[in-house]
């Protein structure tokens, strides 16, 4: 099993640290490997233009946080992906259209297909 983890953006718009939401992520890394599961973290996907005016603190841990997940291997830079979705596939500026949805899983497949040896596929 392939479990890929994208999460951290609401910890940081509640404040978390960087550091803190690494340390979540580790941990669930570390509870789902132990069951046996290959985990791929995805970092946390963009902001809306003007985010790091209007939310500065969340765009600064946000991109510090993900700095640390690409230090691993293995792991999906959102910002990257998200770099190709055309602008009508987003609802606003944080969250995608319904079609925007399936086009990132889309994206994450390509990905995966990609990564399959590595997994022992």
């Amino acid at each position: 099993d392939v479990l890929l983890v994208l999460l951290g953006a609401n910890d940081l718009n509640h404040q978390a640290s960087a550091h803190e939401v690494i340390r979540r992520l580790h941990k669930l890394w570390r509870i789902y490997t132990e069951r046996g599961a290959q985990v791929v973290l995805v970092t946390i996907g963009g902001s809306p233009k003007g985010a790091e005016e209007e939310w500065p603190e969340f765009e600064q841990q946000r991109l510090k946080t993900n700095e640390m997940l690409l230090r691993d291997a293995g792991v999906v830079d959102c910002d990257e992906l998200l770099k190709r979705v055309a602008p009508e596939l987003w609802e606003n500026g944080w969250h995608l259209t319904e079609d925007g949805y399936a086009f990132v899983g889309d994206l994450l497949a390509e990905w995966l297909r990609g990564q399959l040896p590595r997994f022992g596929f």
